[in-house]
């Protein structure tokens, strides 16, 4: 935009890719301090798109500049990283940003035919997006559940509490080790996803190369989410951003709830910045195994 200004941040520190003053849609309920930004598109095209969740009306929509929206809320400098084709909500200021990916409009009809035939996923008529508000009581939900089978896995088998695991990807097999080496417990897992901590970014295992083919083809069952929710990253094969490490909780948490599992046993890589998360569906001593 032409129309030089100043804004109240220091523009040396400005994050995004695009200048300050790119223009960008937002609305005129943002822009005169009526309501908040909830909602945030990074279009396929490159353009932004900040906007309070209410409206989308041409009489609503206004064209600014990018820098006068951001100086209006601060954590949508957090966004900057948001890649081309992806979007973020949240249900009110202060809430964590909820990042999804979004399909062109001219890819929907295509991504219904073409996605429908995924592994571990069935497309019926069209299904709605949940909002971030009831996302994200969905997410509570799963959290306090696995927050309960997670008691019950320490309690009556004694996890949290082994001297050492072992993952077998061939055998599907965890098993868990005491002090003197001796195997304690076996337990059959599912592969759910990889956070790392490094890069702040979640991949699934359904389309993890290291991991074997038949843990990847059970693991594909969790595409269904999308179905459930409405959110794309349930289906996005590449590592996204996580804006929070407990969000990685929180998908593993709608995982097992998902899969009716018993909880779920993070392994951490042996420098700690990698943490893989298998979902327990049972569990078994020693003996038994």
């Amino acid at each position: 935009m032409s129309n030089a200004h100043t804004h109240s941040f220091d523009e040396a520190d400005w994050p995004f890719d695009e200048p300050v003053s790119t223009a960008t849609f937002t609305t005129r309920h943002v822009m005169d301090g009526s309501l908040p930004v909830l909602e945030v598109f990074h279009d396929h095209d490159g353009e932004w798109q900040f906007l309070c969740g209410t409206t989308t009306e041409s009489a609503d929509v206004k064209l600014v500049c990018m820098g006068c929206v951001l100086e209006r809320d601060a954590s949508l400098f957090g966004l900057a990283d948001l890649p081309p084709g992806w979007c973020a909500d949240r249900a009110a200021p202060g809430e964590p940003w909820i990042r999804d990916v979004f399909a062109q409009e001219d890819d929907e009809e295509e991504d219904d035919e073409d996605e429908g035939e995924e592994e571990g996923v069935e497309r019926g008529e069209g299904f709605t997006r949940m909002s971030a508000a009831d996302f994200e009581s969905f997410v509570d939900i799963a959290v306090d559940e696995l927050s309960s089978k997670q008691d019950a896995l320490i309690s009556e088998h004694g996890f949290g509490g082994f001297a050492r695991w072992y993952f077998d990807q061939a055998s599907e097999k965890l098993e868990m080790f005491d002090e003197e080496d001796r195997k304690l417990f076996e337990a059959d897992v599912i592969d759910i996803g990889s956070y790392s901590s490094s890069s702040g970014t979640w991949k699934w295992a359904w389309s993890n190369e290291s991991v074997l083919p038949a843990l990847r083809e059970k693991s594909a069952v969790l595409k269904a989410l999308e179905r459930t929710t409405g959110r794309r990253m349930f289906i996005v094969p590449e590592a996204f951003k996580l804006d929070e490490e407990c969000m990685a909780w929180e998908l593993a948490a709608l995982c097992v709830q998902q899969l009716r599992a018993m909880g779920v046993y993070r392994a951490p890589d042996s420098a700690g910045r990698l943490n893989n998360f298998l979902a327990i569906i049972a569990v078994r001593p020693a003996a038994a195994a």
